[in-house]
């Protein structure tokens, strides 16, 4: 109602005023106006319940897509406990103990080390050797 408060408050009167001004500019064509504008007022709300009905499906898409990631991304809760009341990570380290034999249990100890030989975990790295001098 901006527009209308330049002018101030209509009163009854003045709308009868104005209504029989249009009357009489429209006259004979009224009835053809107020068609077309009702028309055009349908034809606007097709356009948005169309436009309503398009970003809906884009909507129900985006959350099939969603639950279908979410259904191939799901995972065991690493806290669910399983029948020998332990986790399922903890089921799997289990597991993978049990799987790997111990080292003593591997074999035959390693052989003792000569007194000669160095540890190679405690002795330096030798230096590289300079390049040969070149000949003459």
């Amino acid at each position: 109602m901006l527009p209308l408060a330049i002018f101030g408050s209509l009163g009854p009167g003045e709308m009868l005023v104005i209504a029989i001004v249009a009357l009489l500019v429209f006259g004979s064509r009224l009835p053809e106006v107020g068609r077309s504008l009702g028309r055009g007022l349908m034809e606007f709300k097709k356009g948005l319940s169309g436009v309503k009905d398009e970003l809906d499906e884009v909507n129900l898409e985006a959350e099939r897509r969603l639950e279908e990631e979410l259904r191939r991304s799901e995972t065991p809760a690493l806290s669910k406990p399983d029948e020998e009341g332990e986790g399922p990570l903890a089921a799997a380290v289990r597991r993978s103990r049990e799987d790997t034999p111990a080292p003593e249990a591997a074999g035959s100890p390693e052989p003792p080390a000569e007194a000669g030989d160095p540890d190679p975990a405690t002795t330096p790295p030798t230096p590289p050797t300079p390049p040969a001098p070149p000949a003459a």
